[in-house]
């Protein structure tokens, strides 16, 4: 079973999703199939269903009703039981099963409400599973990333290194994005939703997105049909609502209740923009990381990630140290439990301690014993440590020597690269400038086509 296979706590579920969890749905009391489901046993549960259909024709009845297979396909659901979905696809139970049958109460198909692992998403798919079917205004990608936005409810977005952060928890849930990964590719006209997440500053939604589709996301054609000069990247889009936010605050009066609202809604926008970037440059490296999934455990790719954003000089370990959500209750207990060990994984709790990690190597605190640091990773060689874990710890040694740079220059290239951010946000400034020249000329010349096709109809007329 999946390690978050467990059935959702009901904070991170629909309050109308227990009810087809409910052992009054199923007949004569027959708990028992729902105890089968729980531990996934597909023998006991397909000879189960068998017995109980032969017991009368009430009950070979109820079994094969719309509201009797519902129950089962919602509650393997929650359950992640991936062999009982397999079996009752697959006709072992000599029931007739319409995967996107509507549940008479809930109103959707399984795939909106399963929460579980790649394996069941995949196999609902394969089984015509429609992700198309909207439920309360939300298809089964969407529900999804509802799902995981619940474990980062109540973070200051407002700072960087809660972007930060978020980009390390969701390395501590790959299995959750391998099937949001699925849910993408599978979902037609996704960009539109990818769309509306941006705009509504879903900063967690799009982090996710991103994560499993940067490429084909931060593509120029990605979202080519919002405008008609074929060819508009995500950056752009933020670029634009950005410059669509300050020409409404430039309208409003200095004592509006508006403004507060814009403002609020231009440091989401920034942040967006900070995400992107962030995400473009260490992108890559997050997907090389992965590669060595499941050989290397999610915290310790986690881990690896968080040293990877202090190394690119996105965050200072001492933010990454310090942080905390406005509440803890709202993150995952194993986030909780990663967060309060972070420190000890980047760099020792102690000056001189150690990072044990077969992956990411062996060092003390970068903070203030680079030297140690650096010669702990020579004595390595020395003592005739596996080739194969040369190329991690040359890594790693260049991480360190980056880490322990003097002040001043890390400071000089903190403000080199903001000055380059700058120089590209004006360039973009006035690519957007002009195209949106290029859109009042065509809009005009539009307008004056029309009237010269009203003129000539009414002179032929």
């Amino acid at each position: 079973m999946s390690q978050y296979g467990a059935y959702p706590s009901s904070e991170d579920s629909d309050s109308s999703f227990e009810i087809c969890l409910s052992y009054d749905d199923f007949p004569f009391g027959d708990t028992k199939l729902l105890d089968l489901v729980v531990v996934d046993n597909k023998d006991a549960f397909v000879q189960r269903i068998k017995k109980q259909r032969k017991r009368s024709e009430l009950h070979d009845a109820w079994y094969q009703s719309k509201n009797m297979l519902s129950s089962i396909f919602y509650y393997i659901s929650a359950r992640n039981a991936v062999k009982c979905a397999t079996a009752l696809l697959a006709g072992e139970t000599g029931l007739d099963v319409d995967i996107n049958a509507l549940h008479p109460v809930l109103g959707s198909n399984p795939l909106y409400f399963t929460s579980g692992p790649p394996e069941l998403i995949d196999l609902y798919i394969r089984n015509g599973a429609r992700t198309d079917i909207r439920h309360k205004g939300m298809l089964p990608l969407n529900r999804f990333l509802d799902y995981i936005r619940r474990g980062h409810e109540n973070i200051d977005w407002s700072s960087k290194q809660s972007i930060c952060m978020v980009i390390v928890f969701l390395c501590l849930d790959m299995e959750k994005l391998e099937s949001l990964r699925l849910l993408f590719e599978n979902t037609k006209e996704v960009e539109k939703e990818v769309y509306h997440y941006m705009k509504g500053g879903k900063l967690v939604e799009t982090t996710a997105l991103l994560m499993i589709a940067r490429e084909e996301i931060t593509s120029p054609v990605f979202f080519k049909d919002f405008t008609s000069s074929g060819s508009m990247s995500l950056h752009q889009l933020v670029l634009l609502e950005i410059e669509a936010l300050k020409a409404s605050q430039m309208k409003l009066d200095s004592t509006s209740e508006e403004i507060h609202e814009l403002k609020n809604k231009l440091e989401t926008m920034n942040s967006m923009l900070c995400l992107i970037k962030v995400l473009q440059s260490v992108g890559p490296e997050i997907d090389q990381y992965r590669q060595d999934l499941p050989k290397l455990s999610m915290e310790e790719l986690a881990t690896k990630v968080a040293y990877l954003l202090i190394s690119k000089g996105f965050v200072e370990y001492e933010d990454l140290k310090r942080f905390r959500p406005v509440s803890d209750e709202t993150l995952p207990t194993s986030h909780q439990h990663f967060l309060k060990s972070l420190g000890s994984k980047l760099h020792g709790k102690n000056e001189g301690s150690q990072l044990e990690s077969k992956d990411v190597g062996h060092v003390t605190d970068a903070m203030g014993n680079g030297d140690q640091s650096a010669s702990l990773v020579k004595n390595h060689h020395a003592n005739g440590v596996s080739s194969k874990h040369d190329g991690r710890e040359k890594e790693l040694a260049d991480m360190l020597e980056e880490k322990n740079r003097p002040l001043g220059a890390v400071q000089a290239n903190h403000e080199l690269q903001i000055k380059q951010l700058n120089m590209e946000l004006e360039k973009e400034c006035d690519k957007l400038g002009n195209l949106q020249m290029r859109l009042q000329e065509e809009h005009k010349l539009n307008e004056s086509l029309q009237e010269e096709l009203g003129v000539t109809e009414i002179r032929e007329g």
